[in-house]
């Protein structure tokens, strides 16, 4: 838990149309910003050009006005803060949303919530699904409107280290990001670091069966980092274009829609080998969710798991025995990238000036007993300087893996 060193009556606020609800702290070497994401939301009417209008029941429902955004964040860092300070954001919904959860769960549940029949087989009949808050569901966090999204990481990429302190979910868990702006020939990093953590007072109806190492396994396998090239839009000067021979020499219907966006964001491995390059990139990034790097003897110490029996004592009481240690491993030992349960986050910092790293401690109880005292099951640590060796995402060349 990170708090003003001051009371909020003292700090300086910023007045919404219904009273001050975020405000800004300055102190030596850092800044915090406490953003309004409740008061002064917005509808996108930009969002589509089937659309093209605001205030309907399609429309998104970005979580601040451009309007509001830059009031709220000042386009330029605290003079106190420096290149080696850190500008700490506190976002009650999420900037970085749980991977498994923006590339499946909502898709899925968009596509369901579709009120028209669709023809299938083209993406232009399916994409109103990945258009989340068109129908049925209200945005948890920030890259559901991407263009507010992306918005946002622009405005605060003139800060050198941006941690983002969320909750408003069901769980808890971690992510970094490096970030590219391009200034003249040259690019600039930032880097963000977002630490989610969730109410105290949770339903634990789901915890169990989502705390089983299957559900884990597969929220590892949907946590690949992400990469994504962004350029703004030009008239008659596209970034990227087909490949003048191969294989591929179009783009499919997905890249074809981004490229009529403003802001134009691509995957890039989407992009066919071979693509070639128009104008660089005007900014990219790469997010990766953290996990705790610490051996079970020392994150699970004092906990002594039920043993598996050896297959001589007979198939069934070693299939009992398996099924013993999933159900305790699920009860007594969340995985080590999030926590789908009551939990608090402690957020310190450690390290040199010039490399310093933020640690995100999760605390929470054994299910078996809820009264039980908590333990940092997940400590994640941050660094909030990007290796020397990273390389930024690029369009890929010739004989590359798409």
């Amino acid at each position: 838990m990170v708090r003003p060193t001051r009371a909020l009556p003292t700090l300086c606020r910023t007045t919404g149309p219904v009273g001050p609800r975020n405000y800004r702290h300055d102190g030596p070497g850092f800044e915090i910003l406490a953003l309004d994401s409740r008061t002064e939301r917005s509808y996108e009417p930009e969002a589509d050009p089937e659309i093209g209008q605001p205030f309907t029941s399609a429309a998104n429902a970005p979580l601040v006005t451009d309007e509001s955004m830059d009031r709220q964040i000042p386009p330029t860092a605290a003079a106190g803060v420096g290149t080696d300070g850190v500008c700490i954001v506190i976002a009650a919904a999420p900037v970085f949303g749980f991977p498994p959860e923006e590339s499946v769960f909502l898709p899925l549940k968009q596509f369901l919530d579709l009120k028209t029949p669709l023809a299938p087989g083209r993406w232009k009949d399916y994409r109103g699904a990945t258009h989340f808050g068109r129908v049925t569901e209200d945005p948890e966090h920030w890259g559901m409107v991407p263009r507010t999204y992306e918005r946002l990481l622009a405005r605060l990429s003139s800060r050198r280290r941006v941690v983002f302190l969320s909750g408003d979910v069901h769980y808890a868990c971690s992510h970094a990001m490096t970030y590219w702006r391009r200034d003249g020939a040259d690019y600039v990093t930032t880097r963000f670091v977002q630490f989610t953590s969730s109410g105290f007072r949770n339903d634990t109806a789901g915890a169990v069966m989502l705390s089983l190492e299957l559900f884990q396994m597969l929220a590892r396998a949907f946590a690949v980092p992400i990469e994504r090239l962004g350029w703004h839009l030009v008239i008659g000067a596209d970034p990227v274009s087909p490949p003048a021979s191969g294989p591929t020499t179009r783009f499919n219907e997905r890249l074809a829609f981004l490229l009529q966006h403003e802001p134009i964001v691509l995957p890039a491995r989407a992009l066919p080998p071979g693509t070639q390059q128009q104008r660089p990139p005007d900014w990219a990034y790469r997010r990766e969710m953290l996990e705790d790097r610490r051996d079970d003897l020392d994150r699970l110490a004092g906990l002594l798991p039920p043993p598996l029996r050896p297959a001589a004592d007979g198939i069934g009481v070693m299939a009992q025995s398996v099924a013993a240690r999933i159900r305790w491993q699920a009860i007594h030992a969340p995985g080590r990238r999030w926590i789908p349960r009551s939990n608090m986050g402690v957020v310190t910092f450690h390290g040199p000036v010039d490399a310093p790293v933020a640690r995100h401690s999760l605390y929470t109880f054994d299910l078996s007993d809820p009264l039980s005292p908590g333990r940092p099951y997940v400590v994640v640590d941050a660094p909030l300087t990007a290796r020397a060796d990273e390389l930024a995402p690029s369009v890929p060349t010739e004989g590359a893996t798409p």
